[in-house]
């Protein structure tokens, strides 16, 4: 049995150790989109799973949204009239206004979205407690037309505003680059990595066979787009063969449009494989027979802030990690102890530690040896940590507030 343990489709019931009874602490939570079983791994999928067990839980979701597997079933589920965050903003504007503040809810979560004006009414007309959920940044900046930059811009700084008013910030992303902007108060921010279930994977598959051949090189992204490094993989890997390294390539994931190019050159290569999306077991054998992970990304903020789920999994199965100096990647792993971290965008920098592996059969067992999660990278550390600050806040929070 693998000391080791990835992600798994299921999901262990909680258990008392993980948080207390249910009390009498009534939260709304605000979200705008499905949670469904292949979410497992999603924030928002694991807060409604440990939420709707530890607190009497109601969710305002849009029109035809599905939370099978996901909530606890005394959950109360809500749904408005109308699809997206726009059919949930104005079903909570409807019950604002119609009951004036009188919530039959003691404190309110939003996802990081338009849904955080929500919040902010909330906390005005009731005087109870706004948790913010930030695991991405509210708003982007849009691209295209002049109106769509115009109405992007204009949310982006209303929710700024509102944001400021929130009692506690569920910061999942690194939070000292494009979250800046918003100003949040660090004294209200409670930081997390991302989070994955974890448990142990069959050694082997059903059929004995390998999923991949010897000394694969495995890169892994949903979509793969220009800012993702496959050109940096590709020149590396042209390198590599070219020095005579019996290595060779996965790439598992949507190329595209944008960044086909990046990899025309591979398409026919006899030793480079390419997969769309693959069903997670079969993912999961992928990894485990992979030689060598890569996280190629480019150094561009929108990457720089996260914590890849990806790169939890790899660690989770003890794999060797070979992935670009960002801020997010380089606050998961030690360079040199359970990774190894080369300059983004440098195919020769890439190819050159690639290559130490290839030569040091010591390193590479070190690295795999030391490869584990961070602490608090499994879904329920995480819960029992956001369980307790909301507990916490709720104890603290104005009694005229409580109903």
């Amino acid at each position: 049995m693998s000391k080791h343990a990835p992600i798994i489709t299921a999901i262990p019931p909680i258990s008392p150790d993980q948080v207390s009874n249910k009390g009498n602490l009534r939260i709304l939570y605000l979200i705008s989109a499905s949670q469904t079983p292949e979410k497992v791994n999603m924030n928002a999928y694991q807060r409604l799973y440990f939420l709707s067990r530890a607190f009497h839980l109601t969710v305002l979701a849009p029109a035809g949204t599905c939370f099978q597997g996901c909530v606890d079933p005394s959950t109360v589920i809500v749904r408005s009239r109308l699809k997206g965050s726009l059919g949930v903003l104005l079903s909570f504007l409807s019950q604002a206004f119609r009951t004036w503040g009188n919530f039959s809810a003691d404190m309110v979560i939003t996802e990081p979205s338009m849904l955080s004006l929500c919040g902010y009414l909330f906390r005005r007309l009731s005087g109870s407690p706004w948790i913010a959920d930030v695991w991405d940044i509210p708003i982007r900046c849009a691209h295209g037309s002049v109106f769509r930059r115009w109405n992007a811009s204009l949310l982006r700084r209303l929710c700024r505003v509102a944001l400021w008013h929130a009692d506690l910030y569920l910061v999942s992303i690194v939070p000292d680059l494009e979250l800046k902007w918003f100003g949040l108060d660090p004294a209200r921010q409670l930081l997390l990595n991302n989070a994955i279930w974890t448990n142990v994977i069959p050694e082997s598959q059903a059929d004995g066979s390998p999923a991949l051949p010897p000394r694969t090189i495995f890169c892994m992204r949903t979509s793969h787009g220009p800012d993702m490094g496959l050109d940096t993989m590709a020149d590396a890997f042209h390198s590599l063969k070219l020095s005579g390294s019996d290595v060779r390539l996965c790439i598992v994931g949507r190329v595209t449009v944008l960044a086909e190019h990046q990899v025309a050159s591979l398409r026919k290569h006899p030793d480079v494989m390419f997969h769309d999306l693959v069903p997670h077991s079969k993912l999961l054998e992928m990894i485990q027979a992979a030689w060598v992970c890569v996280v190629p990304f480019r150094d561009v903020t929108d990457l720089a802030q996260t914590y890849p789920i990806k790169m939890l999994e790899y660690l989770a199965m003890g794999k060797v990690i070979v992935a670009s100096r960002i801020l997010g990647l380089s606050r998961m792993v030690n360079d040199g102890v359970n990774a190894l971290l080369f300059e983004p965008g440098s195919s020769t920098d890439l190819a050159r530690k690639i290559t130490s592996l290839l030569h040091d059969n010591g390193l590479y067992r070190r690295l795999a040896n030391d490869a584990h999660l961070p602490a608090g990278s499994t879904a329920p550390e995480k819960a029992h940590r956001i369980i307790e600050a909301i507990q916490c806040l709720a104890t603290h929070a104005p009694t005229h507030s409580r109903h």
